[in-house]
């Protein structure tokens, strides 16, 4: 795909999304260069302020090949009208599209549209994640509802795309188009928090890995339910781990461990020590989707845009005497600013 240094003209077809409105997916989104046009990332602005019309797009899952929990974030959305700006309330997805600006390290950018993770709680539970996941985290997570969007992860995940060449996103902003006219479209922020890694997904948990977020939010959780020689002991395992040393069963906290562990993950049954490497990824993947989940709303507001500013001018009169003549002049002064 060649590059262009211009910013795209916005009409690539799409899917996902796309597919409830009854378009077809075809080429795969330009790829280009930040433009000043685009949108900045950290705005909380829809392209200046502007409703813009609504374009057609590739699918972001398709064209980054989200097809797994663990390779991608969330986003969810929320309509706020103000001041009874448009009735009824638009509809996320038709008459409010999210348009995402994926951009990596080189400053490259692709546009696309964000499809939605799961439809109902069977292809959540199927499809976002499997039946083994969702069994293996019985009691860690709850199927949250509809309204989410798959999004590429920004923590450093490389994707291959369908020719075969990588992108590596390092930001995501979000903008909304429409078919409203004379309308102001604003979003409260552009993007949500990394959490995908990848870190259970193509490669193994490395020893860098253990003193992220989730691994600290595991050993926390085997600390409280259990104790301090329990949290010590799924560390150690982990240290072990990733220095590839075997595990043992022999160790003395390893039965009040696994006891501990039972409890906090029913959904994995422990038998051996081996089986901590499962309990802990439910734990984690679990503890990941969550995450997503409370960091993803963005809400979208639409308003109606100001009326024009009118600028009255009024003239005065002044007047000055001398003993030989009178001087009379006309001044115009500008008259305060106002709107309606």
């Amino acid at each position: 795909m060649d590059l262009k240094q211009t910013l795209s003209s916005r009409r690539l077809l799409f899917g996902g999304i796309a597919a409830a409105l009854g378009f077809s997916t075809v080429a795969a989104p330009a790829l280009v260069p930040i433009a000043s046009a685009a949108p900045a990332e950290g705005s909380n602005t829809t392209d200046e302020l502007s409703a813009q019309a609504i374009g057609t797009y590739s699918s972001c899952s398709a064209y980054f090949g989200l097809t797994k929990h663990s390779n991608s974030d969330l986003h969810s959305y929320a309509a706020n009208v103000v001041n009874n700006s448009v009735s009824p309330t638009p509809m996320i997805g038709t008459d409010l599209v999210p348009v995402l600006t994926v951009t990596d390290a080189s400053s490259n950018t692709v546009e696309c549209v964000p499809e939605l993770a799961w439809t109902d709680s069977t292809s959540w539970g199927t499809l976002y994640f499997n039946t083994l996941d969702t069994g293996k985290m019985t009691g860690l997570i709850t199927y949250p509802g509809q309204g989410y969007y798959r999004i590429p992860a920004t923590y450093g995940i490389t994707y291959t795309r369908a020719d075969s060449t990588s992108f590596t996103p390092v930001s995501t902003s979000v903008r909304f188009e429409s078919n409203y006219t004379g309308k102001i479209i604003s979003v409260d922020r552009t993007s949500v928090p990394a959490v995908a890694n990848g870190v259970f997904d193509a490669s193994q948990p490395v020893s860098a890995d253990l003193t992220d977020e989730f691994f600290v939010a595991f050993f926390d959780a085997v600390g409280s339910a259990g104790n301090a020689s329990q949290r010590a002991y799924v560390e150690q395992y982990w240290t072990d781990y990733t220095n590839l040393v075997s595990c043992t069963e022999s160790d003395p906290d390893y039965a009040a461990t696994v006891a501990t562990l039972n409890t906090l993950i029913p959904g994995v049954s422990i038998s051996t020590c081996t089986s901590i490497y499962d309990a802990t990824r439910a734990y984690y993947e679990a503890s990941q989707f969550n995450a997503r989940i409370n960091d993803s709303l963005i809400t979208v507001s639409i308003a109606n845009e100001p009326p024009p500013t009118t600028t009255t001018l009024l003239s005065t009169t002044t007047s000055t005497s001398t003993p030989l003549s009178t001087t009379t002049s006309v001044s115009q002064v500008i008259a305060p600013a106002f709107t309606g």
